[in-house]
């Protein structure tokens, strides 16, 4: 991680701080590089409140960490931060969260009993953050369907024929309502 021995202090130093835990003297180096601040000579500044954010971004930014965000790959972007994917399942819950407060609103043509059958068919292909068939469309199907899209990237927004035809439904009597 950039520290010197063990008598040089650096691994207190240079100990996990800010938004995102930067730690070792060389991350605080190449992240601070992105962020405009000397976090080396202040590594302090990756905790107070007016640089924690830029700090954060610096180690966004110097890791290309947007990449993997746009290919929805979870797991190299965890192992790409942390080295590891220990607490993955943690991790992938609160991207759910995020993205149920995120999601942007689905515009329907469905009838109730074809919401239901889209709820159905997102629970079938694994996106069970939907939750319940209960034929309304909330955050968690909102959610589920921007996971689908993003995973298999499909090119526009909530409900439309794509989505439909990814998921069986294009041929559905009541896909179009």
């Amino acid at each position: 991680m950039g520290n010197g021995d063990a008598a040089s202090g650096d691994g207190w130093r240079f100990r996990g701080r800010g938004y995102i835990q930067l730690t070792g003297r060389a991350a605080y180096r190449a992240a601070g590089r992105h962020a405009g601040l000397d976090l080396e000579t202040f590594p302090e500044l990756a905790a107070t409140p007016e640089h924690a954010l830029a700090a954060a971004c610096g180690f966004w930014s110097w890791r290309g960490l947007n990449g993997l965000c746009d290919r929805d790959d979870l797991v190299a972007l965890s192992r790409r931060i942390n080295g590891g994917s220990h607490g993955l399942a943690d991790r992938r819950a609160w991207l759910d969260k995020v993205r149920r407060v995120l999601a942007p609103p689905v515009e329907l043509e469905l009838d109730t009993a074809g919401i239901v059958d889209l709820q159905r068919a997102l629970q079938d292909a694994g996106y069970v953050e939907c939750g319940a068939a209960d034929g309304l469309i909330g955050p968690r199907t909102r959610a589920a369907i921007a996971r689908l899209r993003a995973e298999r990237r499909l090119a526009g927004e909530g409900v439309d024929a794509v989505l439909l035809e990814t998921l069986g439904l294009a041929g559905s009597d009541r896909a179009g309502r």
